[in-house]
């Protein structure tokens, strides 16, 4: 997973010769879906659902603000260890900055906050980055990221988020 991120960020690198106007410039909200794959520890997978807005405040950059509903699942170990918890629910709700170096494709780092609403109730530190590509529809588009999200030091996961654009 590692040398696809790096091969994402290299490829990112060769279009910003290349930079236009790009969707930066128009205020978007996206719902989407998102599969989380945790790096290592108590968690196998996970899922959630996602709701983005973005605010243009350059030609190439723009500022958004994501919530999230997140359900990660215990590894079979656990489950038999501890018997049947269920999964954590985090609610992940975030700050970012996108740079679009092409119209088509944008880096976003994100910053905030993970509550997780049952088990331990923690309030976990939430920081995220990676690329992201949009794939324009007639009426919207496409918003397909990947992105490395640390929620504290208690989840380090990859992300994989499918969304819908409004207001492209």
């Amino acid at each position: 997973m590692k040398k696809l991120l790096l091969f994402l960020l290299f490829a990112t690198a060769s279009f910003v010769a290349n930079a236009q106007l790009s969707s930066a410039d128009r205020t978007a909200f996206s719902l989407g879906g998102e599969l989380t794959i945790p790096n290592y520890g108590l968690y196998s997978v996970g899922t959630g659902a996602t709701a983005k807005f973005e605010f243009p405040i350059a030609p190439l950059f723009s500022i958004s603000l994501t919530c999230n509903i997140t359900s990660v699942f215990y590894h079979n170990s656990i489950l038999n260890q501890y018997g049947d918890s269920g999964a954590d629910v985090f609610v992940p709700i975030k700050a970012g900055l996108k740079y679009y170096p092409i119209s088509t494709l944008y880096i976003e780092g994100e910053g905030g906050e993970a509550l997780e609403l049952n088990h331990q109730q923690r309030h976990l530190g939430a920081f995220g980055v990676g690329p992201g590509f949009i794939i324009p529809q007639s009426k919207g588009a496409f918003d397909i990221s990947f992105r490395y999200e640390a929620w504290s030091a208690q989840v380090k996961q990859t992300v994989l988020r499918f969304a819908y654009r409004f207001g492209l």
